[in-house]
């Protein structure tokens, strides 16, 4: 059987494409729904951009602020003083009741123009507010660490002086005995009875001769040694120190092991007026089983330019200036303050609407 296919086809209405255009209307709904997406956006991006620039101005007022506080950690107050034009009064002293104010202007920093108002202020540390927080730090007395140095210091070391000493006031002893025309053997102490007795006798006399001149100081310590109570004993010297120290004198550091009697003797030649002190140190060395005193008595001769620096006790002194403890200090100043940088906008006279920025911080020196 033979069939025949019919052709296919199709309904063109179904087809046929809408080729009308947009209402005015149908615009007009678009349009609002498009502004209505995009003025939110576009205010977003303004705003964006708005703390963008914001952020970018503090972190460059931070940065200047941070810059300066760096810089002024440092200087000291006087090099500080120095480079913003200070005009006014340093009063290094502890008691100073106000801060030091610097105002500086027009600092250009990243494009921007700026006022900066600087306060250091020492007051914060004079007395024990908050034991956590504050403290009188600037009434600490610094101490002064040096090395001894034999250029420009002396060091003076007792060292088997006192043993050598006591041998010869032992021999002294023999011999004053042995010359006596009625002596028996009662008169000699053996060396047991000797060196019991001596512990309690022996006395020791440290005499300092400085001479100045035009060029340095010549210096001589001598240590002499006494037992006044054992016959004949007499008295022993030794030179533990002599030499020429030029162009100047620091310190004079004398090391002593303690007997039951000593004394200082400072004898100071061609000293002037305008002459500098000498810093001498008494130094106290302990010793095993010692029965020595714990005071000493110090007589300065003909000047009152040594100050005299000690960890005993001094219960007598002629002629010196006695300060406290063994270790030279500094006298009593502003070491530590408060500072705070204020940043203004530039060119507004630090008025109160164009303040920007303040940081705080501590400097010490």
């Amino acid at each position: 059987m033979n069939y025949k296919r019919k052709p296919l086809q199709f309904n063109n209405k179904q087809f046929r494409l809408n080729d009308k255009g947009l209402s005015l209307v149908e615009l007009l709904v678009a349009v609002a729904i498009l502004a209505i997406i995009l003025v939110p956006l576009l205010n977003s991006f303004v705003m964006g951009a708005k703390a963008n620039s914001r952020a970018e101005r503090m972190q460059t007022e931070t940065l200047l602020a941070q810059n300066i506080l760096e810089e002024l950690k440092g200087k000291s107050i006087e090099e500080v003083a120095e480079k913003l034009g200070y005009d006014g009064n340093l009063d290094m002293d502890f008691s100073r009741e106000e801060p030091y104010v610097f105002n500086v202007k027009d600092i250009s920093f990243r494009g921007y123009d700026f006022d900066a108002r600087i306060k250091l202020d020492p007051t914060p540390y004079y007395e024990v507010q908050n034991t956590e927080e504050y403290g009188d730090y600037n009434k600490f007395q610094m101490p002064i660490i040096e090395e001894i140095n034999k250029d420009t210091n002396v060091l003076a070391l007792e060292s088997d002086e006192m043993d050598h000493a006591k041998t010869e006031l032992y021999y002294n002893h023999l011999t004053y005995i042995a010359n006596l025309d009625s002596a028996d053997e009662d008169d000699y102490l053996t060396r047991e009875e000797f060196d019991d007795e001596i512990k309690y006798d022996l006395r020791r006399r440290i005499e300092v001769n400085l001479t100045k001149n035009l060029t340095g100081f010549l210096v001589n310590v001598n240590y002499d040694y006494s037992a006044p109570a054992i016959r004949g004993a007499g008295e022993v010297s030794y030179v533990i120190y002599e030499d020429y120290i030029e162009p100047k004198l620091e310190g004079l550091y004398v090391f002593y092991y303690p007997t039951k009697n000593d004394a200082v003797i400072v004898n100071t030649h061609d000293f002037n007026e305008e002459d500098f002190y000498i810093d001498l140190f008494l130094i106290r060395q302990e010793e095993e089983n010692s029965i020595g005193n714990d005071n000493v008595k110090v007589k300065a001769v003909s000047s009152d330019k040594i100050h005299i620096y000690s960890n005993t006790e001094i219960i007598e002194l002629t002629g010196a200036v006695l300060n406290k403890g063994l270790v030279k200090k500094e006298n009593q100043r502003n070491r530590i303050y408060e500072v705070t940088v204020s940043l203004y906008q530039g060119g507004k006279n630090f008025a109160k609407e164009a303040f920007a920025l303040e940081l705080t911080s501590t400097k010490g020196e």
